[in-house]
C-alpha cells in the first residue's frame, strides 16, 4: 500500500468531493426533469379532455389509465432508485467535509466550524423531490377523475 502525504491525502478527498457533488447534480436534475415531464403529460392530457366535446369510448378511456398508469409506474421506480442514489451521494459527500476538516473547532475559522451543526444533516436533505414525484402522482389521479366523468 502507498503511503500518502497528507497533502495528497487532501488532494484525493477534494477530488472525490468535487465528484460526488457534480453527481449529485444530475441526480436531483434528472429527478426534477423527470417530474416536470410527468407533470406536463397529465396537464396537457388533461386540458385536452377538458376540451372535448365527443364523449370518449370506454376502450379510449381503459387505454389512457393503463398509459397513465405505466407512466407513473416507471416515474415512480425512476424515482425511488435515484432517491437511493441521492441519499448514498449526499452521505458521501458529508464524509468529505468531515475528512476535510469542515466540521471542526478552530481548522479553517478561530474558535468555529467551517460547517455548523445544520449541515451534519445533509444527507437527509432533497425531501422536496420526493413531495414533487408524490405531487405529479395526484395530478395523474386528477387526470383520471377528469377522463372517467366525461360522457
Amino acid at each position: 500500500m502507498l503511503s500518502l502525504t497528507d497533502a495528497q491525502k487532501a488532494e484525493v478527498i477534494r477530488d472525490a468531493y468535487k465528484k460526488h457533488a457534480e453527481e449529485l447534480r444530475a441526480i436531483e436534475d434528472a429527478q426534477a426533469k423527470l417530474t416536470g415531464v410527468m407533470l406536463g403529460i397529465f396537464g396537457a392530457g388533461a386540458s385536452f379532455l377538458a376540451g372535448t366535446k365527443n364523449p370518449i369510448p370506454p376502450q379510449a378511456k381503459v387505454g389512457l389509465t393503463i398509459v397513465i398508469a405505466a407512466i407513473i409506474g416507471v416515474g415512480t421506480i425512476i424515482a425511488w432508485f435515484r432517491r437511493g442514489a441521492r441519499k448514498g451521494t449526499r452521505d458521501l459527500l458529508e464524509r468529505c467535509e468531515q475528512a476535510l476538516g469542515f466540521y471542526e473547532n478552530d481548522f479553517y475559522i478561530s474558535g468555529e466550524k467551517l460547517y455548523g451543526d445544520v449541515f451534519q444533516n445533509f444527507p437527509k436533505k432533497g425531501w422536496w423531490l420526493d413531495l414533487a414525484i408524490i405531487l405529479a402522482g395526484v395530478s395523474e389521479l386528477g387526470f383520471l377523475l377528469l377522463l372517467w366523468s366525461l360522457q
